[in-house]
């Protein structure tokens, strides 16, 4: 997803083209909206962080970037280096600059494909005779009329089962490292899986289910929680959902929008920023975070946004954080996948020649 939804009674995505419709509709947590969240949840938010050991003095507990030897371990990754890559036009965003992609990321996250995950199986596009890198693959944990409450109940055991056997049979053997982003973006409101104040023993729960499936069919997969960058339909800090000890990486989906940055001044104001919950919202704030929980970060999406404006110090900004923090350890950046895919009026595009931000492609082709 890369846009914040104004309703919340938005439909989950269909298909693996759906996954990231959107609308333009800011984010009332951005910077000069209206705060959705109350001043006793913020302090009690605050609370919590402090009491994790969030923040830019935290230190992990442990010197591994993961958490369990059943959660996976990121292919030939050195402390200083990164992934990076896109997903859509790979070979375009390679063109640009100057250089093979490392890493894509792909979504199966509706109701005919987040079973079967079919990118990876035979004839798929990130089959095995196709794609031997590594690979962000998006999944739902359920779809329409699902609910955590059953997932916690283990309603849905026998699909998990089915839909790791398929990751299995379809990723099995090959170099690279698979990331697999299990009901990604549940702190907004437009998926199915969203969660919502009060479920988090229900979210938690089924993450436990979910992640002991995972280590007995398939533990070579780096299961990872991603978030969006700003809530959108979470009342609460996005450190009470983050299932500890279940996962191999955090995640965060990043886009120069809510607020917009235009300059590099406005992009290192925005590094620090949190959300109304006190749960981090700026780049530098989900370092803290995955830092504070002993994690590696990646970035499944990330891009500008043609309608918000053109901004290489974006672009230039990232990159920095990207280079700066790379690796496969706790608060290192170890995957990066620009989102160069061709919907909403080329909003998202750098590499095609009618790109609507020129600026942020030449940066992006000398910056990387």
């Amino acid at each position: 997803m890369v846009t914040q939804q104004d309703s919340d009674s938005v439909s989950p995505a269909s298909d693996e083209d759906d996954a990231t419709s959107s609308s333009a509709a800011p984010n009332e947590d951005g910077q000069g909206g209206q705060a959705t969240f109350s001043k006793e949840v913020q302090e009690r938010a605050a609370a919590a962080a402090s009491e994790c050991g969030e923040g830019p003095t935290a230190t992990s507990s442990s010197g591994s970037p993961l958490n369990g030897s059943s959660n996976g371990s990121i292919a030939g990754l050195k402390s200083g280096d990164w992934l990076s890559g896109a997903s859509g036009d790979t070979s375009g965003i390679a063109k640009l600059r100057g250089s093979d992609v490392e890493v894509a990321t792909t979504w199966a996250d509706g109701p005919s494909v987040n079973i079967s995950i079919p990118q990876l199986q035979d004839g798929g596009e990130y089959a095995k005779d196709r794609w031997n890198k590594s690979l962000i693959v998006a999944v739902a944990p359920f779809t329409d009329g699902g609910s955590w409450a059953q997932a916690a109940s283990g309603a849905y055991d026998e699909d998990w089962t089915k839909q790791l056997q398929n990751f299995k049979k379809g990723w099995g053997g090959r170099d690279g490292t698979l990331f697999e982003e299990w009901g990604h973006e549940m702190n907004g409101n437009w998926y199915a899986w969203q969660v919502q104040a009060g479920q988090e023993g229900d979210y938690l729960a089924a993450w436990d289910r979910y992640a002991k499936l995972k280590a007995s069919i398939f533990p070579d997969i780096v299961l990872t929680q991603t978030f969006n960058r700003e809530s959108a339909g979470y009342d609460g800090n996005s450190l009470d959902l983050i299932a500890k000890g279940k996962i191999g990486a955090l995640g965060v989906d990043y886009y120069n929008q809510f607020p917009y940055v235009g300059d590099a001044a406005a992009f290192q104001a925005s590094l620090n920023e949190r959300d109304g919950g006190g749960g981090a919202k700026g780049f530098g704030a989900w370092l803290d975070t995955a830092k504070g929980v002993g994690l590696p970060l990646i970035v499944p999406e990330w891009d500008g946004n043609a309608d918000q404006g053109d901004s290489p110090a974006f672009i230039e900004g990232m990159h920095e954080q990207f280079a700066t923090h790379a690796g496969p350890g706790a608060g290192q950046v170890a995957a990066e996948c620009l989102f160069e895919i061709d919907k909403d009026g080329g909003r998202w595009q750098l590499a095609n020649s009618g790109t609507r931000m020129p600026l942020s492609a030449k940066a992006y082709a000398d910056s990387f």
